[in-house]
């Protein structure tokens, strides 16, 4: 994935780049470091022609004062791995 694409997919403005309809959303975005002035956010995102996987990367201003879209866009081709979570529930008894 081009910088340019994952540009537009998160401006949500198409027009700028053709292959940005070519992606669609696999996760929600999600949180992973935070700033006294930026916001870091992770999505990633799967390509529909050829089935890769992508993750974007990008920050936010913190403030409305700061916000001015996104910014320092960074992208990362992924791929899915199984994770396994034990969880522990009460014994009654």
């Amino acid at each position: 994935m081009k910088l340019k694409t994952a540009a537009a997919i998160l401006n949500w403005d198409d027009d700028d780049d053709d292959d940005a309809d070519n992606y669609e959303e696999v996760t929600k975005a999600k949180i992973f470091d935070q700033s006294r002035w930026s916001t870091f956010y992770s999505r990633v995102y799967k390509n529909k022609i050829d089935g890769t996987f992508w993750e974007i990367i990008w920050s936010r201003g913190s403030t409305e004062q700061q916000d001015n879209g996104p910014e320092d866009i960074g992208v990362n081709q992924v791929e899915p791995h199984e994770k396994t979570i034990i969880e522990y529930k009460r014994v009654t008894g």
